[in-house]
């Protein structure tokens, strides 16, 4: 067997078939979808109070609970938790894209999510003078893998993760 072979056997050289999303990335999509889980489920549990301070500015419940909690008749919460949901497929099936396509699919799902972060944060800000944490912890993150993704997907190079 040539040292070539022994290479890529071992992990070593060129990964062209290979994961376009490590595990800190994953783990970090299944932090989004339990963040987004929680928020759903306090949405839909009227008995539920959200783990957040209730201040003027930071106050989970009133940006939770607005008017711009909705999109079209849906729950933002209910949004994100599907979002996230095919974010943790995308990231733990990706390799069947192989890993220039899989940073390609990475990058639109994340670009997407960067669209509604934009508005949310936006709304948060400007139309309501308050802020959810909950809610940041997924904008923040959900910024982290389209940071990653747009990087990869720039830089070109296949052997890179």
């Amino acid at each position: 067997m040539s040292s070539v072979a022994e290479g890529r056997g071992a992990g070593v050289g060129p990964r062209v078939g290979g994961d376009p999303t490590p595990l800190w990335a994953k783990l970090l999509w299944v932090v989004n979808l339990l963040v987004s889980a929680y928020l759903t489920w306090d949405h839909y549990n009227a008995a539920a109070v959200l783990v957040c301070p209730e201040g003027e500015f930071v106050n989970c419940a009133s940006v939770t609970s607005s008017p711009w909690a909705y999109l079209l008749g849906i729950p933002m919460a209910l949004l994100g938790l599907l979002y996230n949901a095919a974010g943790v497929a995308f990231a733990f099936a990706g390799r069947r894209f192989g890993l220039r396509r899989g940073r390609l699919v990475g990058l639109v799902l994340t670009a997407l999510g960067m669209v509604f972060v934009l508005y949310l944060v936006w709304v948060e800000f400007v139309m309501l003078g308050q802020i959810c944490l909950w809610c940041t912890v997924i904008h923040v993150v959900t910024a982290v893998l389209f940071i990653y993704y747009l990087t990869v997907s720039l830089a070109g190079s296949p052997e890179l993760d």
